[in-house]
């Protein structure tokens, strides 16, 4: 069932790029066109391969133009401008987010991830955000209240929805890239 706009996390975009993704995930994308890649999932990605890259050459290439050819997908921009900032700001300055956006020196990963990006862009556009891994984005939410946090596979809304679908989004604008998604 279609529920509206939805911005994608990193792991959905992620999923779809598998030689076998999620069933529920693939049903969940050609039902719901009017979805949005943030730019930090596109940071994501791209540090994702240049890691594979150093392990797996042949799979990071592959990956590369997979990516390649999904930024060449139209696809809807949402401005990431002043707003975005001052919300990005503001979340990073709250000590009980600190974990997301400052890795400690014995992490594994010394990068951090974009969900805080990711939120402030969802608040900022009202937008809903769609997850595998709603753990974070829960967490967010306690602080700063999200419009929605979604997992289309186990078809749970982990923060409820305070948007209706008509987000105020024009459908006529809708880039629909679900498909796409699928078939790269």
């Amino acid at each position: 069932m279609s529920h509206g706009t939805f911005l994608l996390d990193t792991n959905i975009v992620s999923m779809s790029s598998k030689p076998r993704p999620h069933p529920r995930l693939v049903d969940w994308l050609f039902e719901n066109e009017d979805v949005i890649i943030p730019f930090p999932v596109f940071i994501e990605i791209s540090r994702g391969i240049a890691e594979l890259a150093t392990r797996d050459p042949h799979r990071a290439s592959s990956l590369q133009f997979w990516l390649e050819a999904l930024l060449k997908t139209k696809r809807r921009h949402l401005k990431i401008g002043d707003n975005v900032a001052l919300k990005l700001g503001e979340m990073m300055a709250c000590k009980q987010l600190r974990q997301l956006w400052v890795v400690p020196s014995t992490a594994r990963r010394v990068v951090p991830g974009q969900d805080l990006t990711i939120a402030a862009i969802s608040i900022v556009h009202r937008i809903p955000i769609a997850t595998l891994d709603t753990f974070d984005f829960v967490l967010i939410d306690k602080y700063f209240k999200l419009p929605g946090v979604y997992d289309p596979v186990e078809d749970e809304w982990a923060v409820s929805r305070t948007v209706t679908p008509a987000s105020g989004l024009s459908k006529s604008k809708a880039v629909r890239i679900s498909s796409k998604l699928s078939a790269l």
